[in-house]
Parts: C-alpha cells; structure tokens; sequence
C-alpha cells in the first residue's frame, strides 16, 4: 500500500547505545516522548510479539487502540494495527501478506504466537488475523506498506512510526505506538519503545487535515478517549480544551524532526509557522518543499470573527467567527510566495493555533474535487 502519493524512504537508521540514548549516525537523541505502560497480559503479548517480528528483521510497529489501552487512553481496545515496511522476498512476510500461491488460514511463529486468517483486502494489503498467544486473542490488522530502500530492517522503525503519524494517522489522541530499535553492539538487548505523539493530549478533535466531514467522523469515535461529548462546552478535559504540549516534549519533537531530519522537512495542514520559519532560515530545506500546495495559487481559506476582525482561524479553532471567507493570490516566481507566507504571519496563518490557513478544509477521500479547486 503507497499513502496517496507518499512511498517511505527507509534511509535513517538508529540505534539504541546505553538505555535511552539513540544514536543516528551523525548525532544522538537523549530522549524521545514515551509513554508509561500499564502492567498488563496485552502489553506482555505485544512485546512479545514485537521481538518475534524484530527476529525475522522485520521493520514493523504496533498501533490501534490495544496500545492506546495499554497507555491507560481508552478503558477497553476492539483490536491491534501491524504496519510493516512490504519486502517481498522474506517468507515470513510472503506468509503475513498471503503472497503465496495458496492462502494460509493459519501461521505458526516463535515462542508459541499463532495467526489465524479471517479475512483480507488484497487491493490496499490490508489483511486481518486473530493474535493467538496462550489464552489472550487479539484482532490484528496488519497494514503492508511500500518503501524505496533495498532491504528496510528495524534500524529504520522509528522513522516508520513518525512517516504513519504524519502520512495516515490523522488524530493525535490514537497516535501511540509500540516498536523495538536494534541496540547498536548486541541485538539481543534491544529496546522496546512506547512512543506517543507529543501534541497526543493537546490537539483535542483537531484533525491534520482540516477536513470539516472527517472532523465529524471521529467526533463519535473520541468519545471512546474521554468522558465529555460537549465539544467547546464548560469542560476542562484535553479533548474539549486544547493545551500546550510539555516542555519535554516539545524539545523532544524539535530535536527529532527540525534538528536531526531538517532535511526531510514537509510543509502540511499541520506545521505551525514557527517550524516554517525555522526551516526558511536553515538554508538546508529545498526551495521546492516550502511552496504552498497550490502553486503558483496561494488560496486561504478562513472564518473571521467580528470582535478581532483581522485574526483569521480555522473553523475548528476557538474564536472562530461566523463568517466564511478566502481569498487567492498567484504568484510568478517561487521566492516570492515563500517570502510572503514568512512576512504575513496573520493573513496566511491561523491566530490560535499558528497553523495554515491556506489548506483547504477537504481531503481526498470526502470531496472528489479536491483537486479541482479554483
């Protein structure tokens, strides 16, 4: 399965050198944002698991709502998500991906784990199992997705993980993740990491993609991750009232993704216009990845409130006003465009959250003229 018009490089690799210092060829991470598991058979199982899979040198990570309840998100899970990086010529993945001549109804693994097939979508390789380990059976979906590298190991999960977040997994309250990152001198003393999203418990219904009917689509959905279902009512929860992510993590983020992978820099409904400023002065992002979606067009789209009638939101964002409203402008030459969405903080970028305004509220899936926009 490619993501839209995304193919995962595979081209970092990490290491775990000595507990949780992560070495990446040309500089080192001291921490990353993890959460604490709780005590419980799903997460022994899954991290069994994991180890399994990391012994067939497999690149893989675990997602779904049976990492989020071993986080303590959600009270009970329906199931488990297996994103693995597609090599065709391994067996075992000849064998998970049902790329045999005849299908397998069951797969025996290492250390007593067993597949039971119930059904696949071949066209997107989505391929549904039962996670058989002793007495504990949990549904599993395994999601084979396209690389360019050669052979992608494990060596390359934690980009995995951050390429799924931003590429597929549009809400940041369900982006927890459970992998292993080899240790750099003994494999067999590498490190399961329990990774979540730094903005998990700070973006609240907000969707990536500022699509309005995807927002509406896992309103219901959210209620399985908090108690309030009053969006924007008299409530203090995380979901209804979004606030800044911790200091730990924010640093943790900017290390990770504006110091140490600066070059893979992508501008998307979800980069604040500090991240955008900071790629602009590093002089190492290409010219080409700062341009705005529509180029040489830059069209905003934004509500306007009549009490600050010159701070510009999203729909979703409080203070949003009633009045819809866009405007485009075409520009000529690339620099141009791009020094423009550097000066003009407040016409092309939201004044609560910082993101921009000039993604339109529509996504692939909901609105097939998406493309077609004036």
């Amino acid at each position: 399965m490619s993501v839209l018009d995304r193919i995962f490089e595979a081209t970092t690799s990490y290491y775990d050198n000595y507990a949780l210092l992560l070495h990446r060829g040309f500089g080192h991470i001291d921490c990353l944002a993890q959460f604490q598991p709780l005590p419980s058979r799903e997460r022994n199982v899954m991290a069994g698991f994991l180890r399994v899979l990391f012994g067939y040198n497999i690149c893989c990570f675990l997602a779904g709502s049976v990492i989020n309840y071993i986080a303590g998100s959600i009270k009970d899970y329906s199931g488990a998500t297996l994103y693995l990086a597609i090599d065709s010529h391994k067996p075992i993945q000849r064998a998970l991906l049902q790329q045999n001549l005849i299908p397998l109804n069951g797969i025996d693994l290492d250390q007593g784990y067993y597949l039971q097939l119930l059904g696949f979508r071949r066209s997107v390789e989505c391929y549904y199992y039962k996670l058989i380990k002793g007495d504990v059976v949990i549904p599993l979906c395994i999601c084979g997705i396209q690389h360019t590298a050669i052979v992608c190991e494990p060596r390359s999960n934690l980009d995995f993980v951050h390429f799924i977040w931003q590429h597929v997994e549009s809400l940041s309250f369900k982006r927890q993740a459970m992998t292993i990152i080899p240790h750099y001198d003994n494999p067999s003393e590498s490190s399961v990491l329990y990774l979540e999203h730094y903005r998990i418990r700070s973006d609240g219904y907000a969707v990536r993609n500022n699509c309005r009917k995807c927002l509406n689509k896992h309103r219901d959905f959210a209620s399985e991750y908090c108690l309030c279902m009053l969006p924007g009512g008299p409530c203090n929860c995380f979901m209804c009232c979004r606030q800044p992510p911790s200091l730990m993590a924010a640093a943790a983020h900017t290390l990770f993704n504006l110091t140490l992978n600066i070059i893979n820099f992508e501008l998307t409904a979800d980069t604040t216009y500090d991240e955008y400023l900071y790629a602009f002065n590093s002089e190492d992002v290409d010219r080409f990845q700062l341009l705005p979606p529509h180029f040489p067009k830059i069209i905003v789209f934004y509500f306007n409130n009549i009490d600050t009638p010159l701070l510009w939101r999203h729909f979703h964002c409080p203070g949003a006003g009633p009045f819809e409203c866009s405007h485009k402008q075409t520009f000529r030459d690339q620099d141009h465009a791009i020094q423009e969405l550097v000066r003009y903080k407040t016409t092309y970028w939201c004044g609560f959250c910082d993101k921009p305004l000039f993604f339109p509220p529509k996504c692939t899936f909901h609105y097939s003229d998406y493309a077609s926009l004036p």
